[in-house]
């Protein structure tokens, strides 16, 4: 198998990793879901499945390569 990196893309879509602006100077990884993101929440303490919180915003989104 061969891989090549994550690509930059402009729209994110369910499956990319997404850098996420979450407070000023403060930055989060997510992986997209759709209308939803998977993320490791600090307040809870464990992984969660839930819509963005509105004053959170998508900075950057890559994808995973393609396996041959």
């Amino acid at each position: 198998l061969r891989s090549t990196g994550c690509s930059v893309v402009d729209a994110g879509a369910p499956g990319d990793i997404a850098e996420i602006d979450v407070a000023p100077g403060q930055r989060h990884l997510a992986v997209l879901c759709g209308e939803t993101t998977v993320h490791a929440h600090f307040g809870v303490g464990r992984v969660v499945e839930a819509p963005l919180p509105g004053d959170w915003h998508i900075v950057t989104c890559w994808r995973l390569p393609e396996i041959d």
